[in-house]
């Protein structure tokens, strides 16, 4: 049984909850189907920022109580069942606190030294290895704990985002991890659910369009394949 997680804004509350039935449906069918490569479970995140939110809290002070700071995040879902996928939420983290890309997976070595040079770790054994590592696919399984651990970051695929705009004028931002299999196969369900995402709002909302800006994703050859695999369009 797949245990969820949800909330969303009551203003998005009947859309939303028509998207939040329609993915969990979609996990329990995901876990059926690929059920002898998910025998200890899997963990799942989505949530869909509101960017008008985003660009009123960059504008305003926040110590002014005419202009208090909003939760941009109106949609946040997490679902899970077992005790695998343990880097699910550091994937999430990754992509909202330590980069902009368009995915998790794409940070070379020296760009992660950067960023952990910037808490003095020098001395720490463990950052000593990785720097003496070539290249982000040499780290081990005790590197990849350590850094989700001590600095919630990541560098396993798994994690994508997507700026979406509707015909109503909303725009917003997508971001989908998955953790449980490997890094291809994780992000084969990250657009398996992004698919799902883009039918459950055409079906729940009255907006004749929404248009989904999947340029950098298209730009990375691994999420590009499978978006091409399984169909995924710009305009749904």
């Amino acid at each position: 049984m797949i245990n969820t997680n949800f909330s969303c804004t009551e203003s998005y509350a009947k859309e939303f909850n028509t998207v939040k039935a329609k993915v969990t449906r979609r996990l329990a069918r995901i876990e059926k189907d690929f059920a002898e490569n998910l025998p200890n479970g899997f963990q799942a995140a989505i949530e869909i920022d509101d960017l008008e939110i985003v660009s009123a809290n960059n504008a305003t002070d926040f110590h002014d109580p005419k202009h208090p700071y909003e939760e941009p995040t109106v949609f946040n879902l997490r679902a899970s069942n077992g005790t695998s996928g343990s880097f699910c939420e550091v994937k999430m983290k990754t992509l909202t606190q330590w980069c902009n890309r368009a995915a998790t997976g794409l940070m070379d070595l020296e760009e992660l030294l950067n960023y952990l040079r910037y808490y003095e770790v020098k001395n720490d054994p463990m950052f000593q290895e990785i720097q003496k590592l070539e290249d982000v696919g040499q780290l081990l399984r005790r590197h990849h704990e350590w850094l989700r651990d001590k600095f919630s970051i990541t560098v396993f695929a798994g994690g994508i985002r997507v700026p979406v705009t509707g015909s109503n004028g909303f725009r917003g931002e997508i971001r989908i991890c998955f953790s449980a299999l490997t890094a291809e196969e994780d992000v084969a369900i990250c657009v398996i659910l992004l698919r799902t995402i883009q039918e459950a709002l055409k079906e729940a909302t009255t907006d004749d369009w929404f248009e989904y800006d999947l340029s950098a994703l298209r730009a990375i050859p691994m999420v590009n394949f499978h978006l091409t695999m399984w169909d995924i369009h710009e305009i749904v």
